[in-house]
């Protein structure tokens, strides 16, 4: 046999390549139809690692997805990978930039020998690790295992290296999609919640309305707490898909409150948002109570947080929390600006609501004090009536009081004096007319004796009208000496008692006294037909009692009030008192009691 053709050996090979790459150009069309076909992750992903099935025969699949905010890789899709696995790398470690295969782990190269103990926890042998280019660079890996040490021909690392940025472009472009239906979501659920807001000025009722639209639309769950004027974290709104946690989460609230060292209060204090992207450990070690507290919480389930503070004018509301749980989705820096966002609108509307409340109230205030108003000048009104018709009645009193007394001086004069005048003027005339010296002599000294006995009267008179010793010495001195004139005068014995403690008052307050016990000692003589009679002048710490009693036929049983009486009334109501007249089994007694301070 002749030595193989050259030529032909040369074609075979060119032909066996241009072979591969139809192939490979047919698996990238075919490919990109099917990745592209539907932009949204979560189809994305799972029609990847079918490609990556048909075209690489591995034992297992993941599509690895840098997470720079949280410094970490996560699993974007994997098959046939344990979930303890998927959690082992924390950190991001160090970049792989190009194609890496490893036939064997027990010859790891440096760039992932650090990953040893993981691989043979999952059973691996052999992996290659390709990464993603996108377009904000490499963030991302794709990675073939095997459970048998295997050896890569240049088709398959080509095969995987075409994948990866396959991969790499349906990752990116649906990431970008689902971050513009993102962005339209929350602009649609911004306008909404809006609306929501301004629909009411009930504010607890529209937030949680707004809870429930968020719900399971932008987290899994959402609680809004308003603070209160004692400092405390009231919640006004809870809301998750499935009511028996709702209710699982107003007994947690009842019986663990947040303290004051908790997330909410810090975000309160703090006046910025709280992002916790996972929710560890440390983090449900340090708001838990205790014990119970803390097996409720972890039974939530809950993955990732956020936490906004409501801020209206400068004052802090409250907080809105989003809490991600059964959806494993996580909130990211970029939630941050949503979330205030919406506490902003969310604070607004409730310091919108107070504010009407506010004035709503003070409207309401406003209007009581004006009604209270219109009926206190209505009160003062009728009340200048009542003391301009009560002035008109004191006026006519007063000149009726007036008038009586004159009738009364016209009587003494007329009744004493002016009898001992005429008297006296009989004995001169007839003196004077020729009478003998003795009889003349006689008649004089009668006519001397009727006008010492008119000087007397006068004097009497006088101090009747107004006594010198009510000013000179007091009211005690005063009513002694009118005490003891009128029994001489009205043949009544009177028994006066006069406090000890009694001393000087006011000239108003002791005149007041006086006239009173004046006047009723006159009513006693003119209409009582009493045997006797007594008085009684008492002080107490702050007001002075007067009693006249007399011991005669009574009161009319319906009695009209004489001028007398109506201006004693007078009197002692003037200085702030009372007096009452009251008729007794036997006789009457008048009883005033007026203020010192008067």
């Amino acid at each position: 046999m002749g030595s193989a053709n050259p030529a032909l050996s040369s074609t075979t090979v060119t032909s066996s390549l241009l072979a591969e790459d139809k192939i490979s150009l047919q698996m990238i069309v075919e490919a990109t139809r099917t990745l592209l076909s539907d932009p949204r992750l979560t189809s994305v992903l799972p029609r990847l690692l079918e490609l990556a099935r048909q075209y690489i025969p591995a034992d297992a699949y993941a599509v690895w997805r840098q997470r720079i905010d949280l410094d970490r890789w996560t699993v974007l899709a994997s098959a046939g990978l344990s979930e303890q696995y998927q959690h082992q790398f924390e950190s991001s470690g160090p970049m792989i930039t190009e194609v890496v295969a490893v036939p064997d782990i027990y010859h790891l190269p440096k760039l992932v020998e650090h990953r040893k103990k993981w691989y043979e926890a999952e059973g691996i042998r052999s992996l290659v690790i390709a990464p993603l280019r996108m377009r904000a660079g490499i963030h991302g890996t794709l990675v073939f295992y095997f459970h048998q040490p295997h050896t890569f021909t240049n088709q398959e690392l080509k095969l995987t290296d075409t994948l990866a940025n396959l991969a790499a472009l349906a990752v990116d472009t649906a990431e970008s999609y689902e971050a513009l239906e993102k962005e339209k979501q929350r602009s649609q659920f911004l306008a909404e919640a809006s609306k929501l807001l301004n629909s009411s000025l009930d504010y607890e009722s529209t937030l949680s309305s707004v809870a429930k639209v968020a719900v399971p639309q932008i987290a899994d769950w959402c609680a809004i707490d308003l603070l209160q004027d004692d400092g405390i974290l009231r919640r006004v709104a809870v809301q998750h898909v499935d009511p028996a946690k709702i209710e699982l989460a107003k007994e947690i609230m009842q019986h663990y409150p947040p303290h004051p060292a908790s997330g909410v209060y810090q975000v309160l204090r703090a006046k910025t948002s709280g992002l916790a992207p996972e929710i560890t450990e440390a983090i449900l070690a340090a708001e838990q109570r205790d014990e119970e507290h803390g097996k409720i919480m972890r039974s939530l389930g809950m993955k990732s947080a956020i936490a906004a503070p409501l801020i209206a004018r400068e004052r802090t509301l409250g907080v809105i929390t989003f809490v991600m749980a059964e959806s494993d989705r996580r909130f990211s820096q970029d939630d941050v600006g949503f979330v205030e966002d919406l506490a902003h609108r969310a604070a607004v509307a409730v310091d919108n609501a107070r504010l009407h409340s506010s004035l709503e109230h003070h409207r309401h205030e406003l209007q009581l004090s004006n009604d209270r108003l219109e009926h206190r000048v209505e009160e003062r009104t009728a009340e200048l009536k009542r003391t301009a018709g009560e002035l008109r009645e004191l006026s006519t009193r007063l000149l009726q009081i007036q008038d009586e007394e004159r009738r009364r001086i016209a009587r003494e004069l007329h009744d004493s004096l002016g009898q001992h005048l005429t008297a006296a003027k009989i004995n001169i005339d007839m003196s004077l007319a020729g009478t003998p010296e003795g009889r003349a002599r006689d008649m004089l000294v009668r006519a001397q004796q009727e006008v010492e006995q008119s000087v007397q009267e006068v004097r009497t008179l006088s101090h009747l009208l107004h006594p010198p010793l009510l000013e000179e010495a007091g009211l005690p001195s005063a009513l002694d000496w009118y005490v003891r004139g009128f029994a001489e005068r009205s043949n009544i014995p009177i028994d006066l008692e006069l406090d000890p403690k009694l001393g000087r008052l006011s000239r108003e307050l002791e005149t007041t006294i006086f006239r009173v016990v004046q006047e009723s000692l006159t009513n006693v003589h003119r209409h009582s037909a009493s045997p006797r009679a007594s008085i009684r002048v008492l002080r107490r710490p702050e007001e002075i009692s007067v009693e006249i009693r007399d011991f005669g036929k009574g009161m009319p049983s319906d009695p009209l009030p004489g001028v007398g009486i109506q201006g004693m009334k007078e009197r002692v109501r003037q200085l702030g008192g009372d007096l009452r007249i009251e008729s007794q089994d036997q006789g009457i007694a008048v009883c005033a009691v007026m203020p010192i301070a008067s």
